[in-house]
């Protein structure tokens, strides 16, 4: 679990790279090609988070140890330290740096804006957040609050699972039929019921899956595929690849692969568990949500000093890759920063320290356990 945080983390940041820096590369060189590859696939590293906090959501909700009043003021205590933070550090940066970042919006409007920002409304109501990657904080706190009242009013608890599940899998499959309707508004939302099927299989069904590599490396190579067809398709090359050639086809590719690839991670022991427990993404993952919220910000400081030191415009792609090394050390200086002296101490403080064995697999019950602290 921990290292697929810290996967999903990586590649989100290669988004955020390719919009600051992409202009640094040479436009004739592969390292711009790549950036911009890397770029366009960086965006499903969003979908996997999605995929684990409605694995985790859902699996502490339907235990049903908590109570809604206490399980919402948990998501708020796990969400707002170390996003109030950032929400400042954006605040004084628009204030003290109004020709580098976009300003305010006039007297009118402001008091709305960070009311509204505050709130985590930017994404699922259509305004631009102060802090870019808050969209889908939204996302998060709307499913928080609208799956604890699903769960806790329809008292789904004392249903038998296989009417859960058709539940969820109906609403799936309309999601995936409205593709280019008013129903297919927040279409991302649907991966986070991946995370709810994937708990309901592995819980309430207990299935695990069958030790097979040859399974195992279809499921990994169709999830880089998909990957990799994200990638090609938006970064101005192959524009005719699948997933946006044919309407409504990205979101079922990207909603099966994420959930298959979470489902050998999880609940194996094979190639894909051994992957995502390497030490480095573990460490990685536990503090990928202060990461999250302040790569972009610790990016756009990393430019400006880029700016102050007069760096030319474009350089060699060897000064390039360099660049490349600063700004991800520069990151995660800054998501590390963040992690210590707010996230830990403030977020995570009742949180019993568990430190699980590498290349375990993960056992159904324990990913009920109130102990998730998915990137939002």
């Amino acid at each position: 679990m921990e290292g697929m945080r810290g996967f999903a983390a990586l590649i989100v940041f290669f988004v955020h790279f390719n919009a600051l820096f992409a202009g640094y590369a040479r436009p004739d060189g592969p390292l711009r090609e790549i950036t911009a590859f890397a770029g366009a696939f960086g965006h499903a590293g969003v979908d996997v988070f999605f995929v684990l906090s409605g694995l985790l959501i859902y699996g502490i909700l339907m235990r049903g140890k908590t109570r809604a009043r206490s399980f919402l003021w948990r998501r708020v205590e796990r969400l707002y330290p170390a996003f109030l933070v950032v929400f400042s550090l954006y605040l004084i940066a628009q204030i003290a740096l109004p020709t580098y970042v976009n300003r305010l919006p006039t007297s009118q409007t402001l008091i709305w804006f960070l009311a509204a920002n505050l709130l985590m409304l930017p994404g699922v109501v259509p305004m631009q957040p102060m802090i870019t990657v808050a969209w889908s904080l939204s996302y998060e706190l709307f499913f928080y609050v609208f799956i604890c009242l699903l769960v806790t009013t329809l008292r789904m608890r004392d249903w038998q699972p296989r009417w859960r599940i058709s539940l969820f899998a109906g609403i799936v499959l309309v999601r995936f039929l409205a593709a280019g309707t008013p129903l297919a508004f927040h279409s991302r939302m649907t991966m986070f019921l991946a995370g709810i099927l994937l708990w309901e299989v592995t819980s309430s069904l207990r299935w695990v899956p069958r030790r097979s590599g040859l399974v195992e490396v279809a499921v990994a190579l169709l999830f880089v595929g998909v990957l990799f067809t994200i990638g090609k398709s938006g970064s101005g090359h192959m524009t005719e690849m699948a997933l946006t050639t044919f309407p409504g086809f990205r979101l079922p590719v990207l909603f099966v692969s994420c959930f298959a690839v979470t489902f050998y991670a999880l609940f194996d022991r094979g190639i894909l568990n051994h992957f995502f427990s390497w030490a480095y993404l573990r460490w990685f993952g536990n503090m990928s949500y202060s990461f999250y919220l302040v790569h972009g910000f610790a990016l756009h400081i990393f430019k400006l000093l880029l700016r102050v030191a007069l760096i030319p415009n474009t350089i060699p792609d060897v000064l390039f890759a360099g660049l490349f090394v600063v700004a991800i050390g520069f990151a995660v200086a800054g998501g590390a920063t963040l992690f210590l002296t707010v996230e830990k101490p403030l977020s995570l403080k009742n949180q019993a320290g568990r430190s699980p064995r590498a290349h375990a697999a993960v056992a159904p019950e324990t990913l009920s356990e109130p102990r998730e602290h998915t990137i939002h």
